[in-house]
């Protein structure tokens, strides 16, 4: 014979919450889905009794302080399913099933753009939109992707919102690849040999955001809290005609 199992969800002062939750627990097929009513004050068993007759009920009087052990408990006597499952064991199956229809992970290459993004403004972060800059970001590519993907080195700094289009895009590579891409900021990075304050701190965003190990960087590469990337010269028009 299959078996069955009983959903018991207890609640205590979280109406709002359960009338998010409960039409989900009926809706499971399960034989039976009870709900503990533990001395709560929202009048959680009325509002049951009322909306869903065909879920059992269990109130719970007296109780000032909720017990989770003992509100379960009193939910498990009168189940009668084979199987019991809390509330929270259904929404981390949920939470599971969610995860198992996420895209499969897609190769570095097919973000391409992206990579090219994240590596000119880590360099820009370092040297603007200079030649070393140009160095820093070819540097990081070479080797890593096809000189035909790459796209040209920009004159300005990303936009917030080009840079979350990035980190999105390469939250979605493969851990392998994003391994190869931490190496390529490494490789970034290291081209005059001095770290800045701005590419630390992307450093560790991206690598935050994207899931990235962090890169393994040269051990000769000298910190400097001091130096400051030279604006691109249309940004430094820019700043003087709105002077």
């Amino acid at each position: 014979m299959p078996r069955t199992f009983s959903i018991i969800t207890t609640c205590k002062g979280r109406l709002d919450h359960l009338k998010e939750s409960l039409p989900a627990m009926v809706a499971q097929g399960a034989k039976e889905v009870i709900v503990v009513d533990y001395s709560c004050p929202d009048g959680t068993g009325d509002y049951v009794a009322v909306t869903y007759p065909d879920v059992r009920l269990v109130r719970v009087e007296g109780e000032q302080h909720f017990s989770n052990w003992k509100a379960r408990n009193a939910g498990a006597e009168v189940a009668t399913g084979d199987m019991l499952r809390f509330a929270v064991t259904r929404m981390l199956e949920k939470q599971l099933a969610k995860a198992a229809e996420q895209p499969p992970p897609v190769p570095l290459l097919d973000r391409a753009p992206a990579v090219c993004q994240l590596f000119a403004a880590l360099a820009q972060c370092r040297f603007g939109a200079d030649k070393q800059g140009m160095n820093a970001y070819r540097a990081g590519l070479m080797g890593l992707l096809m000189p035909q993907t790459w796209s040209p080195f920009p004159d300005d700094l990303p936009t917030p919102a080009q840079l979350d289009g990035a980190l999105a895009a390469l939250s979605q590579v493969h851990p392998t690849g994003k391994r190869t891409f931490s190496e390529g900021m490494a490789r970034v990075v290291a081209v005059g040999g001095k770290l800045t304050v701005p590419q630390v701190d992307l450093l560790r965003a991206v690598c935050t955001i994207i899931d990235c190990p962090l890169p393994v960087l040269p051990a000769d590469l000298v910190y400097d809290d001091n130096a400051v990337p030279e604006l691109a010269p249309r940004r430094v028009a820019a700043h003087a005609s709105a002077r």
